[in-house]
């Protein structure tokens, strides 16, 4: 992460490798249903999950929330992926 990376997002990085994801602008679909699947995934392979959730199309549900997951509707991903185990 750089200078520019939102503060909460760089924090969250510093930690370590984790997954990135979003969907981007995909608005259709279950955004809970897609975000739980990324999360539960993640936590069965003992990694940390930053959810961006864009437009709309993935959110994190209340019960999946935790100090190994952040949601920020945006990042930039030239800066986030660098330092991702994996994107989606």
């Amino acid at each position: 992460p750089t200078a520019s990376t939102d503060p909460v997002v760089g924090d969250f990085l510093g930690r370590g490798p984790c997954i990135v994801a979003s969907f981007g602008s995909m608005t259709r679909g279950d955004a809970a249903a897609r975000g739980r699947a990324i999360v539960t995934a993640a936590r069965a392979h003992g990694l940390r999950v930053l959810l961006v959730t864009g437009w709309g199309g993935l959110t994190l549900p209340t019960d999946c929330r935790g100090s190994d997951v952040l949601a920020v509707r945006a990042a930039p991903f030239d800066q986030v992926l660098s330092g991702a185990a994996l994107a989606v």
